[in-house]
């Protein structure tokens, strides 16, 4: 996501699409993109159609419930296929470019339907033998309305802003997890806890 995200600012700002077709190494700048927006399915390790983005070393590393199929990274993917879709439209290839869209619509339904916990607005992470765990964290709720907020329901959008004010809100500046998260005593780095939020989280 980060990647894409860097190469899509990159773009927007100069407007320099002849970059796409740089070689690095045998590929395409654009070929470069497309494997990283496609990336995730060689993590959905156990077949459950979720990048698996293993645990804490590779996640939150304070957060030790926060692992596996996450909602954020996986809305992340969602938006960068997207992405991808729209520039290979920009080079006519309108067939790649349906596929692209097509697979980052049903990854999309997938989140809401696997990881959305209904009613409460927060979401949970996909473990590999089948079981969810609730984590009530603002890297979720920010990263799942960045890149995949066209997919989500008015009532979800709903939801999700009662537990940003209710759980996340502090007076002074705003919590990175919820104070009633299972995992909320464990966490010793107080930017990633109920205590606090690093300070880039909002942005």
């Amino acid at each position: 996501m980060a990647i894409g995200r860097c190469a899509q600012n990159y773009l927007r700002v100069t407007g320099d699409f002849a970059w796409l077709d740089k070689r690095i190494g045998d590929k395409t700048a654009l070929d470069h993109l497309v494997f990283h927006a496609t990336y995730w399915k060689q993590l959905d390790k156990s077949s459950h159609g979720l990048g698996d983005y293993g645990k804490l070393e590779n996640l939150l590393e304070v957060v030790s419930t926060y692992l596996h199929e996450t909602a954020g990274m996986n809305a992340g993917n969602v938006s960068q296929m997207r992405f991808v879709a729209a520039l290979l439209d920009r080079r006519g290839d309108s067939t790649r470019a349906l596929q692209l869209r097509a697979e980052a619509k049903e990854l999309a339904q997938r989140i809401n339907q696997k990881l959305y916990v209904a009613g409460k607005g927060w979401w949970k992470c996909g473990q590999p033998d089948g079981s969810f765990v609730e984590v009530r964290h603002c890297y979720d709720f920010i990263s799942v309305l960045d890149n995949l907020s066209e997919d989500l329901t008015d009532m979800q959008k709903r939801e999700m802003d009662q537990f940003f004010w209710r759980e996340l809100h502090s007076d002074y500046w705003m919590r990175a997890l919820s104070p009633e998260d299972v995992d909320a005593t464990w966490n010793i780095r107080p930017d990633h806890s109920w205590l606090g939020a690093y300070c880039s989280w909002p942005p």
